[in-house]
């Protein structure tokens, strides 16, 4: 079976022959259809045209083309609903001629709570498994109503490590709201429970402004809510745009102005969590961009990372942590 890339979203599997070359055209028209070389057409069509034992070969085979169209869906409202509004007469063409359904792409379909929408990840999941594929949000929700969470291993040693030895245990991760993919808030929330039990000295708490999977200047509101459920001996230590402390295409300017407002204190300064984001609203800042800012009293940093702490990341991605956890755990990193 050979297959030829049509294009960077689209992969075509050359023994479905002919069929797969109109389909497209038919779906996409002839602009797609025409990235193809003359030369691939031709294979194609020559592929299209089996005979005998071949063509019975082929016929048993049944080949099938899967095409994933990345944030097409199907709903009944109609305002905002490009696919409802638009004509699209061959895709409806294709509909009245080929067998079809429906899939439900969110929620516990894809292995995500009751009520979530879906996400590339989870969809990654599901189609390469073939099966709903708990996500780490629903083991971690489920995680949290069992108890299981406060016996987590990893979350145990890091609260014994900062006690030992009198120190800070930090907590750092996307501030956004529940339909984030990449955090949760609930599991923030487990984490601030988790310490306050735990009897920990001191929680520093690091947060990633959303402005992607939230209104652009929704973390004031964030921030403001979060500060009314903080544990005593816990304090919000540094606020960071997304845009610098979960880039994920290797601009390494970013990554390091936010770990050395987290580690260093070094950055934009402030009294206040909620004034630093309206300070970084004022100065035309978005939530996702916001200039990586330190917590001060008295012109000092209210709790850097520094040797002998403990750091704790809460984000759900791996994809958009790598780059900031690297410096923590690679000992020659530069």
């Amino acid at each position: 079976m050979e297959c030829s890339n049509i294009s960077e979203n689209c992969a075509i599997v050359n023994t479905t022959g002919q069929f797969i070359f109109r389909l497209i055209t038919a779906v996409f028209g002839d602009t797609l259809g025409g990235l193809m070389t003359s030369n691939t057409r031709k294979h194609i069509v020559h592929e299209a045209k089996p005979s005998g034992h071949t063509a019975r070969r082929n016929a048993e085979r049944s080949p099938v083309v899967l095409l994933v169209w990345d944030g097409f869906g199907i709903g009944k409202q109609r305002e905002g609903n490009a696919p409802a509004v638009a004509r699209m007469l061959a895709w409806k063409r294709l509909l009245r001629q080929y067998p079809n359904t429906q899939l439900r792409a969110d929620g516990e379909s894809v292995g995500l709570p009751s009520g979530w929408p879906g996400n590339s990840e989870v969809g990654h999941s599901t189609i390469g498994a073939g099966r709903a594929v708990p996500s780490d949000l629903l083991v971690i929700d489920r995680a949290i109503r069992s108890r299981a969470f406060d016996e987590n291993p990893a979350l145990l040693r890091a609260a014994a490590h900062a006690t030992r030895n009198g120190s800070t245990l930090h907590l750092m991760g996307l501030l956004t709201n529940h339909r984030s993919g990449h955090a949760c808030p609930e599991h923030l929330y487990a984490l601030l429970r988790f310490v306050e039990r735990m009897n920990v000295p001191l929680a520093a708490l690091h947060l990633f402004t959303d402005g992607r999977d939230t209104p652009p200047f929704h973390a004031v509101h964030l921030i403001s809510a979060l500060q009314k459920r903080l544990p005593k001996r816990c304090v919000i230590a540094s606020i960071v745009g997304r845009y610098y402390a979960m880039d994920r295409n290797r601009f390494w300017d970013r990554t390091a102005l936010a770990y050395h407002a987290i580690v260093n204190g070094e950055g934009v300064m402030s009294e206040d969590p909620v004034d630093a984001v309206t300070q970084a609203y004022s100065r035309g800042e978005s939530d996702e961009y916001i200039l990586p800012t330190v917590l001060c009293k008295n012109k000092t940093c209210v709790a850097p990372v520094k040797d002998g702490d403990a750091v704790v990341y809460w984000n759900l991605r791996s994809d958009r942590a790598r780059q900031l956890v690297k410096p923590f755990v690679m000992r020659d990193f530069e």
